[in-house]
């Protein structure tokens, strides 16, 4: 399973090529988990780049995929809007792979802790862009200021939720908007937050339950 964080670090490549979309999604059907992520980045800021699309699928080398388990799954995005590539996992709630494990759901009291995978210390790259001089994390800052990281939550896992957030140090946390989207729940992670890596844990979303 360390084989699909390093595919999730390539799509963290999508980054820095210009504006991008990230979803993550958690549903439950017939007694499985499944985990979904699509990332993608606009074709038009891939011509303003100057970026030809068969360099950006050069990153995915067919071979990253080779011992993967049968449920995985991996399609590449190329249409004329979007370049990208989306992921899915199927994950049954009693297995015993570590790896595994993290990627699902768990329950502490009236606490959820979804894992949020964009912000996991393997794809995590908030430190890079936020290790420059004051200009260049203004600059990161105003290109970035506008992108959401859209967290989907099948009702059937949690049907309601009162309050979600980011655990903060010193109980500082960061509160994170939730929109009802019919059979599932949407938070809204706006990705500039994910600069401030030494002020909250990126890793997990805390759920207080309805």
């Amino acid at each position: 399973m360390k084989k699909f964080f390093v595919l999730v670090m390539l799509g963290s490549l999508l980054l820095f090529t210009g504006c991008f979309d990230y979803v993550q999604s958690l549903t439950y059907e017939d007694g499985t988990y499944r985990v979904y992520m699509k990332f993608t980045v606009s074709t038009l800021m891939m011509e303003l780049a100057e970026t030809d699309s068969e360099d950006f699928f050069s990153e995915f080398n067919p071979e990253e995929l080779e011992g993967m388990p049968e449920n995985f799954s991996m399609e590449l995005i190329n249409t004329d809007l979007d370049i990208g590539y989306e992921l899915g996992l199927k994950i049954h709630p009693k297995t015993q792979d570590p790896e595994e494990r993290r990627m699902l759901p768990t329950v502490s009291g009236s606490k959820f802790y979804i894992p949020f995978i964009l912000g996991s210390q393997e794809v995590n790259f908030a430190s890079e862009m936020s290790s420059g001089d004051y200009d260049e994390q203004m600059m990161m800052m105003a290109l970035f200021s506008s992108v959401k990281c859209r967290v989907m939550v099948s009702k059937k896992i949690i049907p309601q939720i009162d309050l979600a957030y980011f655990e903060g140090s010193g109980g500082q946390h960061y509160s994170i908007p939730v929109f009802d989207y019919g059979d599932s729940l949407c938070l809204e992670v706006p990705f500039i937050v994910m600069m401030e890596e030494n002020r909250y844990n990126f890793e997990r979303i805390v759920v207080i339950k309805g």
